[in-house]
């Protein structure tokens, strides 16, 4: 390939290359609803008067800048040109492999945050009835209101007057779908770890 037509290539490669990182880098947009939840989205809510965070995506590396190519000396091979035209091209694929690599870890993880911090709340499916027992005065049991509407009278087992109020507390399944989502955000942090120690090393 003539010099002038080598250089238009190269150029062409190293404008993909940053554009596609630049692509990941996409900030995020974070807020807490009405309900108390924490939302991310990639663009601000509409018509919404509470505080929103924009959270700015850590930039990727860009890929290493290509040195430009020297005169070879006359001596040169001309079949070793064209060899090492394709290991430059090579490298450059992969660092902007593992740079995208690099975005998609990071925005698993921030998903992974997300989804653990709004799944702090217990789904009616994910609740047990426990009955709570509140004393009652034994005297006169009936000025001893109920703590609570649902509450029934009741006799404790050495025959004292109690109030007999069932309780929704979490239930096993709450737990073990909490355990599920911080196992995810851990597997997360590890993958970003892993993809960048990559990206540092230019390999897999």
């Amino acid at each position: 390939m003539a010099p002038r037509g080598w250089a238009l290539a190269l150029t062409l490669a190293l404008s993909t290359s940053l554009l596609g990182a630049a692509a990941f880098a996409q900030a995020l947009y974070k807020w807490t609803d009405k309900d108390g939840k924490v939302q991310y989205a990639d663009k601000p809510p509409i018509n919404f008067n509470g505080e929103v965070t924009r959270i700015e995506a850590d930039p990727v590396p860009p890929p290493l800048k290509a040195v430009p190519r020297t005169a070879g000396k006359s001596e040169l091979d001309e079949d070793e040109k064209p060899k090492a035209s394709d290991i430059g091209s090579k490298r450059r694929a992969d660092r902007e492999r593992l740079a995208q690599r690099v975005a998609a870890a990071r925005a698993k993880l921030e998903k992974a945050r997300s989804e653990l911090a709004n799944g702090e709340s217990v789904n009616d499916d994910e609740k047990q009835i426990v009955q709570q027992r509140h004393a009652r005065d034994a005297r006169n049991p009936g000025r001893t209101p109920p703590p609570r509407l649902n509450c029934m009278s009741d006799k404790a087992s050495d025959g004292r007057p109690v109030w007999n109020c069932p309780t929704p507390i979490p239930g096993e399944s709450y737990y073990t779908r909490q355990k599920a989502l911080e196992e995810a955000v851990q597997k997360a942090e590890e993958e970003l770890a892993d993809a960048e120690r990559a990206y540092r090393r230019g390999v897999d």
